[in-house]
């Protein structure tokens, strides 16, 4: 009789510790199969915030939100070694669904409990205020958010002119720009590689993306240059059609000259500060038409401090035109054309003319480098050198051989930051 009584009792204990186990085995799928309510913008994409909880994997999460798993680890590398509870992890965020917390994601055969018949819909087009507030939330939710257009441009520089970009977050730009002496000058002088050359040296700083700083030196007429770049429009898709950005520059001429007697543009009086300043201020206008074409085009302002015979401007206030062209052709490379409309021409002084500015060239992007390589008629690499004291032109003019030359940018990005945008 003992035996009998003794395996009822161990069948009982047995059956108690199964439904006991079954139990726990549903609440920990109640709680993996929840979706998360957290939904964040990061660099402009939104995610699901969802906390890892006790027994799951990446691949029953990517299941939970409808994802692939290379998806999740793709947004989330450190999951690559694995995940703990109470880990945070971002799951892309799909437009057009809603999050419902109110029952979990997936209903169970081993759940014990049935829905409530009241629970089972819920009219959206009840009068009821109640009624109707899950479905304004979730209209909430789904209102699309602005998706921005970037890489209008590939470099904050085309040939000579700025673009409308400006580095990333945290971002440090090293620049180089080179312009060989004229071709016209022939085969003993290597069409012009052997000089004389134009070079400018530029480093450039972003702290978030939209506003820029940056310093150069550039040796024709021992020029400085301090300016500033603000974005202060972005191109949204399905939105505003335009990137809008100002640009302001700052120039200091070094070169000295006692007498004044020389009449090359930009020689200054050395006893003069005032009279080396100048000053450039654009406004850069900006369309990426298409993933392969950007236009752009920027109204110009020149003042120069200093007028006459001595520099070869007969008025401060100069008025340009600029427009800017780049037509990619493959991932990484693009055709770049620039040309720079004077609006007035009448500024020059008797036996000192000046052309308007072109450029056309090539462009590759190789990750943190960006390489131009083109053909320019401007000796001055500076704006208020090329914009309105460009003295060669793409054609021979009677006597006078062209002036077109050979040159090249390099930029390179240097991150500063474990924020930076690179």
């Amino acid at each position: 009789m003992k035996p009998i009584i003794s395996n009822c009792i161990n069948k009982i204990i047995y059956t108690v510790l199964f439904v006991l186990c079954l139990a726990l085995t549903n609440h920990t799928q109640a709680q993996s199969t929840t979706k998360s309510t957290k939904i964040s913008t990061i660099n402009g994409k939104k995610y699901y915030m969802h906390k890892v909880a006790s027994g799951q994997s990446v691949y029953g999460i990517a299941i939970l939100y409808d994802v692939d798993a290379s998806v999740v680890f793709a947004e989330n590398p450190n999951a690559k070694k694995g995940i703990i509870t109470g880990q945070e992890l971002r799951i892309p965020y799909q437009e057009g669904t809603t999050v419902d917390n109110t029952k979990p994601a997936q209903q169970t055969k081993s759940t014990p409990v049935e829905e409530p018949k009241k629970q089972e819909s819920v009219t959206p087009t009840t009068n009821s205020g109640n009624a109707q507030q899950p479905d304004l939330l979730s209209m909430m939710d789904e209102k699309p958010e602005k998706e921005y257009v970037y890489a209008t441009f590939k470099s904050s520089r085309n040939i000579n002119f700025h673009t409308t970009e400006v580095s990333g977050k945290r971002i440090l730009d090293f620049r180089i720009q080179h312009r060989f002496g004229n071709i016209s000058s022939g085969a003993n002088n290597a069409w012009g590689v052997d000089g004389p050359a134009s070079l400018m040296l530029s480093l450039e700083y972003s702290h978030d993306g939209r506003w820029m700083a940056g310093i150069s030196r550039c040796n024709v007429n021992k020029m400085a240059e301090a300016f500033f770049k603000w974005k202060i429009l972005r191109q949204v898709k399905h939105g505003w059609p335009f990137t809008v950005t100002y640009f302001g520059g700052l120039y200091y001429s070094a070169a000295t000259n006692a007498s004044l007697a020389q009449t090359t543009p930009d020689f200054y009086n050395p006893n003069s500060v005032g009279d080396r300043m100048s000053y450039v201020h654009e406004l850069i206008i900006a369309c990426k038409i298409t993933p392969w074409l950007s236009v752009q085009v920027a109204p110009a302002y020149v003042h120069y401090n200093l007028v006459g015979t001595a520099i070869g401007f007969a008025k401060n206030d100069c008025y340009a035109l600029l427009g800017v062209i780049r037509a990619k052709y493959n991932k990484r490379q693009a055709i770049i054309f620039e040309y720079g409309y004077r609006l007035n021409t009448n500024y020059a002084t008797t036996g000192v003319p000046y052309y308007n500015s072109m450029g056309i060239g090539w462009e590759v992007e190789t990750g943190g480098h960006v390489f131009q390589i083109f053909l320019t008629n401007s000796t001055g690499i500076m704006e208020n050198q090329y914009i309105m004291g460009t003295t060669t032109s793409w054609t021979k003019i009677g006597a006078t051989p062209s002036g077109i030359r050979l040159g090249f940018n390099i930029n390179r990005s240097f991150a500063l930051s474990k924020k930076s945008d690179l």
